[in-house]
Formats: C-alpha cells, structure tokens, sequence
C-alpha cells in the first residue's frame, strides 16, 4: 500500500500515536484500539503501531 504523508495524514498519525500510549496505559481496551487503527488503516501506515 502506498500512503500519502500530507500535513493532514501526519496530524492522524500524531493522534493515533497518542491513542497508542492511551492503550498502553490502560485507559482504553485493545478491541478499541484496534478498531480505530482499522478506521484509518486507508490513510496511515499502521504496521509502526504496536497492538
């Protein structure tokens, strides 16, 4: 899959990163991580994220 790095698609990667530490904190279920990761799987390369 070829991703496009906008400003746009490095705020989404940004956030999702952020989300990414909220999971591992605890704060949030895998199930639910998963499935945003899935959301934006179009856009983001989400192999850099750790499940």
């Amino acid at each position: 899959m070829k991703a496009t790095y906008d400003n746009t698609n490095n705020k989404t990667f940004a956030a999702l990163k952020l989300i990414e530490y909220i999971y591992h904190c605890g704060m949030i279920k895998k199930h639910v991580f998963t499935n945003i990761l899935m959301e934006y799987s179009e856009r983001i390369d989400v192999s850099q994220f750790k499940i």
